[in-house]
């Protein structure tokens, strides 16, 4: 590949609750589903109760943002 260049695509993602953001990603078409699905209902929990402390800290919860990324790769073939 000749002149390849590479950039981040940085996408704000809006969650109007810890719920909201939790719904999402438990019933999303993407890799966090199969994975939270075949959890246990008490590991399932311990996930959730894990992710809200991480991402809320000590706020209380309400609405909130998280950047997703991802890298896109341009070049060209000789």
């Amino acid at each position: 590949m000749d002149n390849p260049a590479t950039r981040a695509l940085v996408i704000p993602m809006e969650f109007s609750s810890f719920d909201d953001f939790w719904s999402r990603l438990s019933n999303s078409q993407g890799p966090p589903k199969p994975y939270i699905s075949s959890l246990s209902e008490d590991r399932r929990q311990a996930l959730k109760e894990r992710l809200r402390g991480d991402i809320l800290e000590n706020r209380f919860d309400g609405p909130f943002t998280l950047k997703a990324k991802a890298w896109a790769v341009r070049g060209t073939v000789p």
